[in-house]
């Protein structure tokens, strides 16, 4: 599963028991005051999945198709 959003793509990932790819620069950039593109900080990553209590298998910058 590919999404943006923790709440709703990656919570829907795992409880079907797939693999999934965050695209952090989607809608939780702003809150980790990212620019488009932009890698976060490592830190900041951690505290948001803590947070939220989901570990996606994957993060990446952007998706483009």
């Amino acid at each position: 599963m590919i999404g943006d959003g923790l709440s709703n793509d990656m919570v829907g990932a795992r409880d079907a028991g797939h693999d999934s790819c965050f695209v952090v620069g989607g809608r939780e950039a702003a809150g980790l005051g990212l620019a488009a593109g932009e890698c976060p900080d490592a830190v900041n990553l951690a505290v948001l999945f803590a947070e939220h209590a989901m570990w996606p298998t994957i993060s990446v910058p952007a998706f483009v198709w």
